[in-house]
């Protein structure tokens, strides 16, 4: 039921999320919040939740978790509507995290 998903959502504060006790919490959150954005069409909010994900520290610890998390921030970034925030999303992708996505194959290839 995607309407209590946002009523829910608006009631968790994410910093909360950021502390090392609640990871895992905070992985299946931003995965409820991916299946919501993704009902709504809103790519760039997926892609958000994607990178709140990827910022993790279990997931930055293994490439086999950080590698399909990347790939799907990098891929909804891209679907987004062009705008400023997108543009400036791509460029901190770009420079920020170079090395990872040049471990990526499909990257590869781009």
């Amino acid at each position: 039921d995607y309407i209590r998903t946002q009523i829910i959502s608006k009631k968790l504060n994410p910093k909360l999320l950021e502390t090392d006790d609640f990871q895992d919490l905070k992985i299946r959150y931003y995965e409820y919040m991916v299946k919501y954005w993704l009902h709504e069409k809103k790519f760039l909010d997926a892609s958000k939740a994607y990178l709140s994900i990827f910022k993790t520290a279990s997931v930055q610890a293994d490439e086999s978790k950080w590698k399909p998390v990347l790939t799907a921030h990098a891929l909804f970034l891209t679907l987004a509507q062009y705008d400023n925030e997108q543009e400036d999303m791509l460029n901190k992708l770009d420079t920020l995290e170079a090395k990872k996505l040049d471990k990526v194959p499909v990257f590869q290839q781009v």
